[in-house]
């Protein structure tokens, strides 16, 4: 929109000093017309003298050429505001085109924006990244997927440093089998006969 409306206000500011040019060039052109008139009307006046026998024919071709010259420039001056002319129009028909051309352009724009910003996703889909361990391990566990999401607060793995001892604990467990209980006699008590059967 922005470049809609300085494309505006440039033809804009051209067709007006187009116009302004044209003007000029009519009003020389009208200045010019009548020197060229005062000229032929001269050329006249001494020919009528030169058959009289008051001016000589040198005179008369002299006069005849300036009236030409003037005549030439007159022309000159119609023919340059006739291009200007022209040019306006060219102007004018831009102007009126320009919207049309510019919804043209900026729908093209549009499209090369979307097909860079796909490009880019593709290249960033296609890009590895090599992430570098802390220290030499083997890996034990992975913790993401294949095109699955980072959480930053999740490792993407779990390494066992080189060197590392692994401990492992175990407990053994028995079942006791009771085969005998006897009351207690006096201040004596018979201790409970058991077979211990590893469980």
């Amino acid at each position: 929109r922005g470049l809609l409306r300085q494309q505006r206000d440039s033809l804009s500011a051209r067709m007006a000093a187009m116009k302004g040019e044209i003007t000029q060039l009519g009003r020389e052109a009208s200045v010019q017309a009548s020197r060229a008139d005062l000229a032929r009307s001269a050329a006249d006046r001494l020919i009528t003298l030169q058959e009289q026998g008051y001016v000589s024919l040198a005179q008369v071709q002299q006069q005849q050429e300036l009236a030409l010259e003037q005549a030439g420039k007159a022309a000159t001056i119609r023919r340059e505001q006739a291009e200007r002319r022209r040019e306006l129009a060219a102007l004018r028909a831009d102007y009126l085109e320009l919207p049309l051309r510019s919804q043209t352009i900026l729908a093209s724009l549009e499209r090369e924006i979307a097909q860079v910003d796909q490009d880019q996703a593709l290249t960033e889909s296609r890009r590895e990244f090599v992430l570098t361990a802390p220290q030499d391990g083997t890996v034990t566990a992975v913790q993401v997927e294949v095109g699955g999401s980072a959480d930053p607060a999740v490792p993407l793995i779990t390494i066992m440093p080189d060197g590392a001892r692994l401990e492992a604990g175990s407990i053994a467990l028995c079942r006791v089998s009771v085969s005998e209980i006897r009351a207690p006699r006096g201040n004596d008590s018979d201790r409970l006969p058991s077979r211990h059967k590893p469980g």
